[in-house]
């Protein structure tokens, strides 16, 4: 597997910091901030390298592109350009938030400020469009950004329309999931395909296979919320209880417990915050009624779907095996 990620990784990089040019040396400020974000400075500009995110949606659009065409390196503009929306995405969702942290360092706008934080968004979006534009087939690239990123406001909209309700359906949260998180690896995935044939059978197999492993990622993301060891996800331990964020386990909690314990794990998660005592009653709820099992099983469930799609896909076994060895180093179960 790490031959796989030290295969495209350097070359997507590269991509990114091509796509990352100001056009007034006197805006450099702007830039910082997204050079800071992408890992690549500290806040006050000095040169760093550490690890700012995965980088599996611009991966598994190398490696589709690979395997069904075996050449990856024309994928690589589209490739950025996921990565650029995926970090647009990113910047403005820790502002509608308030999350100050991300990734262990302080989020873009709790240093700079939110007005900033908007800016610098606004011009990842603006590199992606431009990514977009370097590509081979570019207007089909920027039809399937374009559809994704709807999606995409549609979900991060009922995300935080879920913040004023006390009862979610799972219905509903999953259908957001799909919208929010899911579709952009299905994009990846898709796009992969679309640079490497014209047959649009394989492209909705992508997309598909894509949408699945992306819903299962956020699914296990949920369960590692919750009972997740920090030094493994690199979030605070029990950080979306802390943060009071409604997802799965929350749901299946207040689906499946007594009306009056449900009515307190909803009371608990309606607080603007929580002491520590609060979160392990809150946690134990939900254990009280098998919500680690369950969102244990959906995100097991999601990813053996997500697996077999892979079989549809017109892959040599030893693609294939790339494909599922990726699938589990995102989530090893």
């Amino acid at each position: 597997m790490t031959s796989v990620i030290d295969r495209y990784l350097p070359a997507i990089e590269d991509e990114l910091k091509r796509s990352i040019r100001p056009f007034h040396k006197e805006a450099d400020g702007l830039y910082r901030m997204i050079r800071y974000f992408l890992g690549w400075e500290d806040e006050i500009g000095n040169p760093i390298k550490i690890k700012a995110g995965k980088r599996y949606r611009p991966i598994l659009c190398l490696l589709v592109s690979q395997a069904l065409s075996r050449k990856w390196r024309h994928a690589l503009p589209a490739a950025s350009a996921i990565e650029l929306f995926h970090n647009f995405t990113l910047i403005l969702d820790d502002i509608q938030d308030h999350d100050q942290y991300r990734r262990g360092r302080k989020t873009v706008w709790a240093i700079w400020g939110m007005e900033q934080g908007i800016n610098a968004g606004i011009v990842l979006y603006g590199f992606c469009a431009q990514a977009a534009l370097r590509s081979p087939k570019s207007l089909e690239v920027i039809k399937v950004l374009s559809n994704a990123s709807t999606k995409i406001i549609e979900g991060q909209y009922l995300d935080l329309s879920f913040l004023k309700r006390e009862a979610i359906t799972m219905e509903e949260y999953l259908t957001m999931l799909k919208a929010k998180t899911a579709v952009l690896v299905g994009a990846a995935a898709e796009l992969g395909a679309l640079l490497a044939t014209d047959d649009d059978r394989l492209r909705r197999i992508w997309k598909e296979f894509g949408e699945s492993f992306g819903l299962a990622y956020q699914l296990y993301d949920d369960y590692q919320g919750v009972w997740g060891v920090t030094e493994k996800t690199g979030k605070v331990s029990s950080g979306d209880v802390r943060e009071g964020k409604k997802t799965l386990p929350f749901i299946v909690g207040l689906a499946r417990l007594p009306q009056k314990e449900a009515a307190r794990l909803a009371t608990l998660y309606q607080k603007k915050e929580r002491s520590e005592a609060e979160i392990r009653e809150a946690i134990k709820l939900m254990e009280h009624v098998d919500a680690d099992v369950e969102t244990k099983r959906w995100a097991t469930k999601t990813k053996t779907t997500a697996i077999q799609q892979l079989a549809k896909g017109g892959l040599t076994r030893p693609f294939l095996n790339q494909f599922e060895d990726l699938v589990g180093l995102l989530i090893p179960w």
